[in-house]
């Protein structure tokens, strides 16, 4: 932007101190004579009249008559007084030919003496029209201003297709993917923020990585020691089976965990790596209903929207809606109310309230946390909200929760629409 600026001012001062008087003086040098010619030809044609007239008119008559003409023409003519100084009465003679008794004193205002037959002077002028180099001035101002104006916007296209170009580099990181990079052409960078933008990719996609790469080596390491564990709890003795049992639950415990911290790490970037595909959400609605046998509060052909897709990964949509009913069947009570309607013309947006206490005050802006349990006394490890959230931001949506007016917690997911 200041290359440009700088540019623009080094043009402007240019143009005026240099260009502009050029072009003007070329323009005059070459228009200046044209025009006088055609006008002494004009004004010839009035000194014939006017000749033929001073010989059969009075001077009342012949004053009468400008009058009438200054009224209606746009030029004005009048008669010089004989006390009034005129060059054409020292150079000019009445029996002079007809062009050389026309003589111009001022040519931009066209303003213009001529003397009769009978040696009167006469002015003729100024014109009250514009001028033909007026004209021209004017012509090189407008394609002045015309090929400013189209450099101004060529400019202005250039950087709305930097900006675009960075936009969608942005929505691509949104989705998940590292990878991308922005162009750093000159042609296309906006600044220097496309290879600043280049070098925080490269290191978040390290830090991602580095990530994933120490909690798959933890849960490799940690794996190892649980599978000796229970090779020798079942070799202990028979007669100690209660140990064992408790044992092998802890086992089962531990297992489990290092699954749930697997699959939590595995989202960040699973929509970069699989496809997707439009989906029909009443369907795995009523899927996921059957299979974790939920009694809803009112039929589900009454509170959704057959007609609403989409776009997700294998496996996304029903991770969301499935973790969410587990936790209503968890911390919640029947019935349940699930709702799917269109709140606009792109955005879905799926309901699932339940009938139990809520949710305190004091921790419902921290359920959707990894490791955040809302009961110490509950399963699981606090990573399924934490699962529906990722999987929400990655397909373009947001999931929020809160108390609903029976008291109960509500879960409400907002999704684009295929």
């Amino acid at each position: 932007m200041p290359r440009f600026i700088t540019l623009f001012v080094i043009t402007i001062s240019l143009y005026w101190l240099l260009a502009r008087p050029l072009i003007l003086g070329v323009i005059v040098a070459l228009n200046e004579q044209p025009i006088i010619e055609d006008a002494q030809r004009d004004v010839a044609t009035v000194l014939v009249l006017l000749d033929a007239l001073e010989q059969h008119l009075t001077t009342d008559e012949l004053n009468a008559l400008m009058a009438k003409n200054n009224e209606i023409s746009n030029i004005p003519m009048r008669k010089l007084a004989a006390s009034t100084p005129s060059h054409l009465t020292s150079n000019v003679a009445p029996e002079s030919p007809l062009l050389e008794r026309i003589q111009i004193f001022n040519f931009e205002n066209y303003h213009w003496s001529f003397m009769t037959k009978q040696g009167n002077v006469y002015h003729f002028g100024p014109a009250l029209t514009i001028n033909t180099l007026d004209r021209l001035v004017f012509i090189l101002w407008f394609f002045f201003y015309l090929g400013f104006t189209m450099i101004c916007l060529i400019w202005a296209w250039q950087w709305r297709r930097r900006v675009k170009h960075l936009n969608t580099v942005a929505n691509d990181v949104a989705a998940g993917n590292l990878s991308i990079r922005a162009n750093e052409h000159p042609h296309w960078r906006l600044g220097n923020i496309n290879i600043t933008v280049n070098h925080m990719l490269r290191n978040i996609e390290a830090l991602v990585s580095s990530q994933r790469f120490l909690t798959n080596s933890v849960a490799h390491e940690l794996r190892t020691p649980l599978s000796r564990m229970r090779f020798l709890v079942a070799s202990l003795p028979e007669q100690q089976n209660t140990h064992i049992k408790a044992m092998n639950e802890e086992l089962d415990e531990l297992d489990n965990l290092i699954n749930d911290v697997l699959k939590y790490a595995r989202t960040n970037n699973t929509l970069a790596k699989q496809p997707v595909m439009p989906k029909r959400v009443a369907d795995v609605l009523r899927s996921e209903i059957q299979r974790h046998s939920i009694q809803c509060a009112k039929p589900l052909g009454d509170t959704i929207d057959d007609s609403i897709m989409v776009t997700a990964g294998a496996g996304q949509l029903e991770q969301i809606i499935s973790n969410i009913l587990s936790n209503t069947i968890k911390y919640g009570k029947p019935p349940i109310h699930i709702s799917l309607k269109k709140i606009s013309q792109y955005t879905a947006r799926i309901i699932i309230e339940d009938h139990g206490s809520g949710i305190p005050d004091t921790i419902i802006d921290r359920v959707f946390e990894p490791f955040f349990r809302g009961s110490q006394s509950g399963h699981g490890y606090g990573f399924g909200l934490a699962i529906v959230q990722q999987h929400a931001i990655q397909l373009g949506g947001q999931v929020s929760a809160q108390n609903g007016a029976a008291g109960g917690a509500k879960f409400t997911i907002d999704l684009p629409l295929s």
